[in-house]
């Protein structure tokens, strides 16, 4: 469609194509939603022919689609073969309704035990490390080398995260103070529970890394959703960390557009991390604000 990252899902059917840069021709069928690059609004379409100039158009789904494909933002070829879930409410709510009974269990690990299973998880990101860094290029159109480089940084976080829990997360004495010297204080950090993460798409691997690796190396269990852009890299997360891990649903990955996130800010999670634009933040303080969720926007 021109525009420099799109999805392409079913539903839609591209008329012409002229590459005189004039105009581009798109069949919506169903009632959908076209998002303009220039004024980042939606639009509200019904079944019709829709006209415009290229690099205009974001991106554009159906609201009856279930799922969608990701594209190179250069050449506009499918990133891979397979279709990303579009996660509804009920579904997303489900997600985080599982991770309630596996927090529980994984965080009744000691750190160490919890920091076995993190550098195992950091040993297979590494030994994937090309197929990581492939999805991350192709879905973003970033330099392969930049990619490699991203995932490089990544398995770091995680590690220094799986090592320094304990150290810095264990209990410490306080001094009680004169009035009450005859009493002992102690702190004691307590996981929150389940944590929901939101990652951009120009860094989907480290940035997000960032939240999920403190949050898992603490005993908090992870709902995450990746960008639109980049569902790619946090599905194979998912599948990596599974791998090394006994314990379902710690670490599971949604996939959807962006009103899958707001569904992640509603649902049953004690915090959520941001990572996106100024505009976006406010939306998505404004909605875990319902539920009086604690969020940390970047």
């Amino acid at each position: 469609l021109y525009a420099r990252r799109n999805y392409v899902p079913a539903g839609i059917t591209v008329i012409t194509k002229v590459h005189a840069v004039e105009h581009i021709t798109i069949v919506l069928y169903g009632k959908c939603h076209v998002y303009d690059q220039h004024s980042k609004k939606s639009i509200i379409s019904q079944p019709s022919m829709w006209v415009t100039k290229p690099g205009t158009v974001r991106a554009i789904y159906c609201e009856t689609d279930t799922s969608w494909i990701t594209v190179h933002p250069s050449d506009k070829e499918s990133v891979d073969e397979a279709e990303h879930e579009i996660f509804t409410k009920e579904a997303v709510d489900g997600a985080a309704k599982l991770a309630k009974p596996a927090f529980h269990t994984w965080s009744a690990l000691s750190y160490s035990k919890r920091k076995r299973i993190l550098l195992k998880w950091k040993q297979e990101i590494a030994r994937r490390s090309d197929e990581f860094a492939e999805i991350v290029s192709k879905e973003t159109g970033k330099p392969l080398g930049d990619a490699k480089l991203e995932v490089s940084i990544t398995v770091s976080h995680i590690g220094w995260a799986a090592k320094k829990a304990g150290f810095y997360l264990k209990a410490q004495r306080r001094q009680p103070g004169l009035l009450m010297f005859n009493m002992e204080a102690e702190v004691h950090r307590i996981p929150y529970g389940v944590i929901g993460v939101i990652g951009p798409w120009n860094y989907p691997i480290f940035t997000p890394m960032g939240s999920i690796a403190y949050a898992l190396a603490a005993g908090n269990a992870v709902v995450f959703k990746p960008s639109e852009f980049t569902p790619g890299v946090g599905t194979l997360l998912e599948e990596t960390f599974n791998k090394v891990s006994k314990i379902p649903h710690v670490f599971k990955t949604i996939t959807g557009l962006g009103e899958t996130g707001k569904f992640l800010c509603e649902s049953p999670i004690n915090k959520l991390a941001f990572t996106g634009s100024t505009r976006t933040a406010k939306l998505v303080a404004e909605n875990c604000a319902k539920n009086m969720v604690p969020v940390l926007l970047e």
